[in-house]
């Protein structure tokens, strides 16, 4: 294998949250979630995000001393495979190589301390979110195995691509692949909102951090695109993959790429609704993105 692109494909690994077992993490969010109120005062668009919100809103207050450990695993070596493997994927490495310069604009600005790292979910899927059947509210978040330290950004664009895609995350028909710009602007609207009722008493959100929002969720997207691409190199070890569909982990990697790709095209327009929301919320120019 090439191995600038073995490398570029190990090299992830470390940059974005991994599953992992934190017992401490599990017991301090587990009695957040016990005692998490109804929020009645909230309003129903963007429930998800008001969600999301509360959860990381409850950690960064978590008690002095508390520590959370990054639990990850050995990276495995890719440059062993199959070279004609590899080859029948090299359109999409040369994809993510092109967009090596993106990958780290978050964790380099963790590590040199210009974004604030804190305790993030990693995993916020819709499913991961109950709501109360009654009144289509935000009650509390679970499946906590993947909480540890991170970026705001990750778990905001983690929640955007998985709930404003098109298609389903294995779907092949590529056309139908792009990121709906309407509930985009509704998880975003339901996020700010919930941020601006903080904003006064602990400055929950850092300027470096709302600025941060748009690449979170490109390098998501793009992140999954690379891991699912990587399993389906290293022989389907990790992802479940269909019995009847041995190109599962690839497809799904074609269309995590493509979907970046569409979130890539839309930028102004993404830009344009994470300002708009600032903005209406009463954040000032330094918290707006470029």
């Amino acid at each position: 294998m090439d191995t600038a692109a073995g490398d570029l494909i190990s090299q992830l690994r470390w940059q974005l949250p991994q599953r992992g077992s934190q017992g401490a993490v599990l017991t301090l969010l587990c009695a957040f979630c016990r005692g998490v109120p109804f929020f009645a005062d909230l309003y129903p668009r963007g429930e998800f995000f008001k969600g999301l919100c509360h959860f990381e809103s409850f950690l960064s207050n978590k008690p002095k001393g508390t520590q959370l450990q990054i639990d990850l695993p050995d990276i495995e070596e890719v440059n062993n495979a199959d070279k004609e493997l590899i080859d029948s994927v090299k359109t999409e490495i040369e994809y993510i190589k092109s967009k090596a310069d993106i990958l780290d604009s978050i964790t380099s600005k963790i590590e040199d301390k210009s974004l604030r790292r804190r305790v993030c979910h990693n995993d916020t899927k819709l499913s991961n979110v109950m709501m109360d059947e009654k009144t289509g509210r935000y009650m509390c978040l679970i499946d906590l195995d993947t909480a540890m330290k991170g970026a705001i950004a990750y778990d905001f664009g983690d929640a955007i691509r998985g709930g404003a895609s098109t298609a389903a995350e294995d779907e092949t028909d590529l056309s139908k692949v792009t990121i709906d710009l309407e509930l985009t602007r509704a998880f975003t609207e339901g996020f700010i909102y919930e941020l601006r009722k903080r904003k006064k008493d602990d400055k929950f959100l850092e300027p470096s951090e709302a600025k941060s929002l748009y690449d979170g969720l490109f390098i998501i997207a793009l992140e999954l695109g690379m891991r699912f691409l990587e399993d389906y190199i290293l022989g389907n070890i990790y992802f479940k993959i269909n019995e009847d569909r041995p190109l599962h982990n690839l497809e799904r990697a074609r269309n995590q790429l493509k979907l970046a790709n569409e979130i890539e095209k839309h930028r102004d327009d993404i830009v344009k609704i994470i300002n708009d929301s600032l903005k209406a919320n009463g954040f000032d120019d330094s918290f707006l993105l470029d």
